[in-house]
């Protein structure tokens, strides 16, 4: 299908704002290549019903965290936003009774949509632990909200590689505190125009950071190669994202998953780095002297 066609079927749909205009222009921009399939999939995962219409796509919608790890591999910035909107979600469902709640959302939500730095998690945690009040299950609901906020603030401004396991813990929270239904509906709003092109999908390429240069490692059966030195990641314990493995001597480089552990020493030594990374890798994949970069959630 040509250009022309398809701007003309975008313009009858924002003259109209009909749905089955909405469901031939994203039909057509599947089928020209200019609307990505992935794209398609996780608004309609989400409960878009031109994105369902234009797929053939049936009733049922996809896993409320399955669909959150596939927006932070299309945007990362995008998966951040719907983070803070689903923690803002779980906070608002206190109202007026906590103050402390309401104006910990609206620095958060402030944060968002101007990029300005939001409040670290241990802030949120040090200004509500005063404020969480109430009966034994009123208390775990609002700690709930405190933990979701937290963990929306660490997707929002930390690390990339904390992404992940972030939104994870947001979802979590919200699919205890809110359910799935609310929960797809919280987050359909912010990523849906991203997701269809109405508003342009942010994915930018963070910089790949040099974690260590190997000194020594050694193989677990069943689970991959364990890297030393140890390092400190500023993160959660668990984390899992992607590294670039570089040799030296100029072999190429080769990419895999990693996860973070957290390291056994006998006896404990306080003194060394909190975090070991174990790569899903064979231990020869790893000489001595290899450079790990982070280059992806």
């Amino acid at each position: 299908m040509s250009d022309q066609r398809i701007r003309e079927l975008e313009r009858r749909w924002r003259e109209t704002g009909e749905l089955e205009a909405e469901i031939a222009w994203l039909r057509a921009r599947l089928h020209g290549g200019s609307l990505p399939l992935r794209r398609a999939e996780v608004a309609a995962g989400l409960g878009s019903e031109a994105a369902r219409a234009a797929l053939g796509a049936g009733g049922a919608h996809d896993d409320v965290v399955d669909t959150l790890h596939a927006l932070i591999d299309l945007s990362p910035p995008a998966a951040a936003r719907a983070a803070v909107a689903v923690a803002c979600a779980i906070a608002r469902q206190f109202g007026p009774d906590e103050p402390a709640l309401e104006e910990l959302v609206g620095s958060l939500s402030t944060a968002e949509s101007s990029g300005a730095a939001p409040p670290g998690a241990a802030e949120i945690h040090t200004r509500l632990d005063a404020a969480i009040v109430g009966n034994h299950r009123a208390r775990r609901r609002q700690e709930r909200a405190v933990r979701a906020l937290a963990a929306a603030s660490v997707a929002l401004s930390g690390p990339r590689r904390t992404l992940r396991v972030c939104v994870a813990e947001v979802a979590k929270h919200a699919l205890d505190t809110l359910g799935a239904l609310t929960t797809r509906a919280t987050i359909r709003p912010v990523v849906e125009p991203l997701l269809l092109g109405l508003e342009e999908l942010e994915n930018p390429s963070a910089p790949a950071e040099l974690l260590l240069t190997v000194k020594d490692r050694f193989a677990i059966v069943g689970r991959g190669v364990v890297l030393l030195p140890q390092v400190n990641l500023g993160g959660p314990s668990f984390m899992d994202f992607t590294v670039e493995l570089r040799p030296p001597g100029g072999a190429p480089p080769t990419r895999c998953r990693t996860a973070v552990q957290i390291p056994l020493h006998s006896p404990y030594d306080p003194d060394l780095p909190p975090h070991a990374l174990l790569v899903h890798c064979e231990r020869v994949d790893v000489p001595v002297g290899t450079e790990v970069w982070e280059v992806g959630p």
